[in-house]
């Protein structure tokens, strides 16, 4: 019985100094973050990311200068990879995925995944810089 009850609280204690490495590994900072978005090639926009954190996880909300805010959808972090969806005023809405840099910003591509009726591929540069980080100067 007393190897059961130390087997016990040696998995509820290992567990517990587990938790929050991999909860701070799959949340993002919250804060505000600087960004931009570039579509298709085009001028990037600057654009503000509003990250707020609960239970459920990160939660992203995308702010760009004399538009309404937007609630990206289906947030989540893995290791490096984030990914959540955009429905960037169209019907259908951009998948985004971005990775992690060595300094802790995020790059990637927002895309939606069907071809539209000029027969391109519409996708959008995505860059995120955590709070209090300065993005690079434009040129």
């Amino acid at each position: 019985m007393r190897i059961l009850a130390g087997a016990v609280l040696l998995l509820l204690s290992s567990l517990t100094l587990a938790s929050p490495a991999a909860a701070q590994r799959d949340t993002l900072l919250s804060g505000r973050w600087r960004g931009e978005i570039a579509p298709m090639g085009d001028t990037p926009y600057r654009v503000a990311w509003v990250v707020t954190n609960d239970r459920k996880g990160s939660h992203i909300e995308l702010r760009i200068l004399n538009a309404p805010a937007t609630i990206m959808g289906g947030v989540r972090l893995k290791r490096s990879q984030l990914t959540f969806t955009w429905a960037a005023g169209g019907a259908r809405p951009f998948f985004c995925t971005l990775y992690r840099d060595g300094d802790g910003s995020f790059t990637g591509t927002c895309d939606d995944p069907v071809i539209g009726d000029t027969g391109e591929h519409i996708s959008a540069d995505v860059t995120m810089w955590p709070p209090g980080m300065r993005p690079p100067r434009a040129p």
